[in-house]
C-alpha cells in the first residue's frame, strides 16, 4: 500500500519471489537479511524523487513522483488493481498480464497499457 492505495497484492511467498511493482521491490530490498555475507552483497533500492504529502497526494498514480518508470500518463490516470498473474494483482498502467515486467516494458518503449 502506498499513500492509502493498494499497489500490489499476492500471497507472501509469491510477492517475495516475484514482486512486480517498483515500490514493492524497494520495500523488500529494505528488509535486512540475517546472513552478513549475503547482506553485504545485495543491492538496496533507494527511491528518489519527491515524497508526496499523504494529506494532499498527487493526482493519478500516487507513486509517480518516485517511480523511475513513470510517464506523463501516470500523472493523470489512476491505475486499477488488475490480476497480472494468477492471484497476483498490481495497480500500474505500465504492466499487464501480457507484459508483466515493468523494466522490460520501459526498455521496449511500451507506454500505457490498456487492462
Amino acid at each position: 500500500m502506498y499513500l492509502g492505495r493498494i499497489v500490489e497484492l499476492a500471497g507472501g511467498k509469491e510477492i517475495y519471489r516475484d514482486p512486480l511493482m517498483p515500490y514493492t521491490k524497494a520495500l523488500i530490498s529494505a528488509v535486512p537479511v540475517p546472513d552478513p555475507e549475503i547482506e553485504a552483497k545485495r543491492e538496496r533500492i533507494i527511491l528518489t524523487g519527491d515524497v508526496p504529502s499523504p494529506i494532499n497526494p498527487p493526482t493519478g498514480c500516487h507513486f509517480h513522483t518516485r517511480c523511475q518508470f513513470a510517464i506523463d500518463a501516470c500523472k493523470t490516470q489512476v491505475p486499477q488493481l488488475v490480476e497480472i498473474k494468477p492471484d497476483h494483482f498490481a495497480a500500474c498502467i505500465r504492466i499487464s498480464p501480457e507484459h508483466p515486467n515493468i523494466e522490460a516494458n520501459a526498455s521496449d518503449g511500451l507506454v500505457a497499457i490498456e487492462n
